[in-house]
Order: structure tokens, then sequence, then C-alpha cells
């Protein structure tokens, strides 16, 4: 009788390839009968999230890692358009951008993805410095080099202040910033 069983890998694989509800049910059911019935709307497709790298149908850090992952430069066609997210048929730091700013709304350094580059970050920037291999956005890698070092000290820096009240840090913000940065520094010599 499990032969005659309704192969579920197969319908959400349809599922997932855009084919509807219905079409999917029936590719899925390996002896079509007068007694088979599907039940829901047989036009319900599913969609991906756009920026949803990893499909789980959220926007977190695990995205941004996954599509610099997957980047291959400019010019050289994406082999799976999900990783196309500006529409120009590559996979480059455009499409990085793109999630970053648009699909996201946030700033590069906001590695909590609360929509604002402020002290939380350097924080997490702070405890990950030096860190090599596994490190992400969420650890402070903000340029996908799998690295929380200065070239991420960098980004933060340019972009801190981003999103809060005001679009430009007040000066005080950048000295303490500077100490901070003295401070990793001299830490990890």
């Amino acid at each position: 009788a499990s032969d005659f069983a309704t192969n579920v890998d197969v319908l959400f694989q349809a599922l997932l390839e855009g084919y509807s509800w219905a079409e999917a049910a029936w590719m899925a059911t390996p002896q079509l009968s007068y007694v088979n019935t599907v039940i829901g709307d047989p036009l319900m497709t599913l969609t991906r999230l756009p920026g949803d790298m990893n499909g789980d149908g959220l926007h977190t850090a695990s995205d941004i890692d996954a599509l610099f992952a997957n980047l291959l430069g400019s010019g050289i066609p994406a082999p799976d358009l999900r990783y196309d997210l500006d529409g120009d048929g590559d996979s480059d730091q455009d499409d990085v951008d793109h999630l970053v700013h648009v699909v996201m709304g946030t700033y590069y350094g906001d590695y909590n993805l609360d929509k604002m580059v402020n002290g939380t970050d350097l924080a997490t920037l702070s405890m990950n410095f030096g860190l090599t291999g596994t490190s992400g956005w969420a650890t402070g890698d903000a340029n996908g080099d799998q690295a929380t070092n200065g070239a991420d000290l960098s980004i933060i820096s340019s972009n801190f202040g981003a999103g809060a009240d005001s679009s430009v840090p007040e000066p005080a913000t950048l000295v303490l910033l500077s100490l901070g940065a003295v401070a990793m520094l001299k830490r990890r010599r």
C-alpha cells in the first residue's frame, strides 16, 4: 500500500519549483484514480521570500553569510538565480549591498540586524575580534572574508550611528569608537 502513497518529498519540491498545490499533489501521487482527492486551494503556490537565502522564511545574518559564500563576481552568471538579488544576472557584491540595504533595510556593521549601527554592534565586534574561519555577520564579519578584524572595524566606524535619529554621529561617539578600536588592537597584541 505504501507504493501508492503520495511522495511528500516530490510534493514539496514541486511546490518550491512553483507548481500549484493541485499540480504538485498529482505529481507526487504515483497512481491517479477517481478516489484521489486534493484538499485545499488547488491554485495555491509557494513563493520564496526575496533575500531568504537559506529558505527558513526569515531574514537573518545567516542569509547574508550564505550570499557571501555564493558570490562569484561581477559579470559571472549566477548558477542559482536566488543569489542574483539585483537582477543583473550575476552574484557579486552588489547583491550583498541589495540584501543589506534594500531587502533588510539596514547598514553594514549592524550585526544584530536592529537597523542601527551602535554600541551593541561594536560590543559584538569587540568580543569576536580576531576570530577567523567560523566568523560570520552575527560575529562581526561585515565584509564576508571569514575573519573579524580591522577591516570590519573600519566598516563599523564608517557607519557608526547610522539608523539612529541622526544620520551623523556625535563627535563624542566618534571619540569613544576610536578609543574602543585602540583598546581592541592593544588587547590582541
